[in-house]
């Protein structure tokens, strides 16, 4: 279970950005059971902290939604009542708090026990939430005497039962002083612990932040580790020349099922001296796709170096996760990769020198001269061209084999702005290059169907794999869009 830290109310703005990536995600509104457990020692009477505490509750209540249910405890020297009720009114939850708060203890273990229990005959999502002022303060006979008992060791194991499989919150308020609420993280760990300043807007808020935790727990995997990056295929200079440039092939592949990535500002440690460059400069990889660059060093050393490569990574959806208090890894790397390069001494080779063959006469300047037939045509070239001729054949009838294996393309591939189609490519073979204004497409047919799609857009490299009515986003308004031969003529048909 993965909680978010709480912070103070977010803006509007944050507010509309949180519901955009919550619907993003796939995080729909619930009903949802609030536990609540609320110290009523006669502590909290100071400084005005009960009345802040019902005006609070009252909020909370205030927000509820259709379906919503509430699960009130209080407690002080032990559980002092138990009430529930389905979406009650703010009149309803003051009118079972006590009007005073006299209880002579803090039994704050006795508290969380109680709540995990009710955790436990919870729906899907579900919220916890402490609000005390105090330390533990509990009878020795109590199960949770202090915060250290045996005891606590199963409340954990039963809170980690009662959590599973579903999306539940765990929320720590401080009301004022030094007090012990922290010690809900020892039950559950991730629990947010919160000393807000303005307890009302805190509880108030509640669902927002409930959202927040809904969120994280499904982008926990996405967020993790979303890129990977494999630097292979290295091909040095073929005239094997020292410093001439070595190329290779960087391999870069989404592991997000949600979350789409933008990898950019590549660099490359261990070629002092040398230039490296990667083309493209930046990519944008939609979940579950990938991506082939290139990478090219310049003036590495004699036999070459071990080199590592990393780069910077970012989302589209950067302003949404802020919202949610959540963020990318900002970068990825390769991990050492040896790229082998020509040793100082190498250099193109050359043929050593032999005696002349049958096919060749010296000249009157000591030269070999290759003879040729009364048509001029050199005399060895008829066998050499009988077996050229034969691997020809040989070479084209493989490709037939081949390209009859692959699967081909089929359907259109359109571009739009703004919504409307200012240009169309038909699509044939196994795969097609094109260029339309700025936009470079290199398409190529999957079997299950699906094209996979590499391109630029102006100097912005990207790629993706799009199904039958699939659509990317290429930017400023503009979007590819797939249709697949069978849509595209029901389309037609229908029109």
């Amino acid at each position: 279970m993965a909680l978010t830290m709480l912070f103070a109310a977010p803006s509007v703005g944050h507010a509309d950005q949180l519901s955009d990536l919550a619907g993003r995600v796939g995080v729909a509104t619930e009903p949802t059971d609030y536990v609540l457990l609320v110290d009523t020692s006669a502590s909290m009477k100071q400084d005005g902290r009960w009345g802040r505490v019902r005006q609070a509750l009252g909020a909370l209540a205030g927000q509820l939604g259709t379906g919503d249910r509430v699960t009130m405890i209080t407690f002080d020297d032990g559980v002092r009542s138990t009430w529930q009720a389905a979406k009650p009114s703010s009149a309803q939850v003051l009118a079972h708090l006590p009007k005073e708060p006299t209880g002579k203890q803090t039994d704050i273990g006795a508290a969380i026990d109680a709540g995990v229990t009710a955790l436990a005959k919870s729906r899907k999502v579900g919220a916890l939430v402490l609000l005390t002022d105090g330390e533990i303060d509990a009878s020795p006979s109590s199960k949770y005497p202090n915060g250290q008992a045996d005891s606590w060791d199963s409340l954990r194991t039963r809170a980690a039962k009662a959590i599973q499989g579903r999306q539940v919150g765990a929320f720590a308020v401080s009301i004022g002083g030094k007090t012990d609420a922290r010690l809900l993280t020892s039950v559950f760990p991730k629990a947010t612990v919160a000393d807000p300043a303005d307890i009302v807007g805190y509880l108030a808020g509640i669902t927002r932040e409930l959202t927040k935790v809904r969120v994280a727990q499904a982008l926990a995997a996405d967020l993790k580790a979303p890129v990977s990056v494999v630097v292979d295929h290295v091909t040095p200079d073929p005239q094997n020349r020292v410093g001439s440039p070595v190329t290779a092939r960087v391999h870069l592949s989404s592991s997000a099922t949600r979350v789409p990535v933008t990898i950019s500002g590549f660099s490359v440690s261990g070629v002092t001296g040398a230039t490296a460059t990667v083309d493209p400069a930046s990519v944008d990889l939609q979940p579950g796709a990938s991506s082939d660059l290139t990478l090219t060093i310049t003036g590495l050393p004699a036999g070459g170096s071990t080199i590592t490569l990393a780069a910077k990574l970012s989302s589209p959806w950067q302003t949404q996760l802020a919202a949610a208090g959540l963020k990318l890894p900002s970068s990825l790397s390769s991990g050492a990769v040896t790229v082998t390069a020509p040793e100082a001494s190498a250099g193109p080779t050359s043929a050593a020198p032999s005696s002349p063959s049958p096919e060749t006469q010296p000249s009157s300047g000591g030269a070999d001269v290759a003879t040729t037939s009364s048509s001029g045509i050199p005399a060895w070239l008829p066998l050499a061209g009988g077996g050229a001729m034969a691997a020809l054949v040989l070479v084209g009838i493989v490709l037939a084999v081949l390209r009859g294996r692959r699967p081909a393309l089929n359907g259109s591939l359109a571009i739009l702005s703004e919504g409307r189609v200012v240009d169309e490519i038909l699509l044939d073979g196994p795969s097609a290059t094109t260029q339309r204004g700025h936009t470079k497409l290199q398409v190529s047919a999957s079997r299950n169907g699906s094209i996979s799609v590499k391109g630029k857009e102006g100097a912005r490299g990207f790629a993706t794999v799009l199904t039958d009515e699939g659509e990317f986003d290429l930017g400023e308004g503009r979007t590819l869009r797939y249709t697949a031969q069978r849509t595209r003529m029901l389309d037609m048909v229908q029109n």
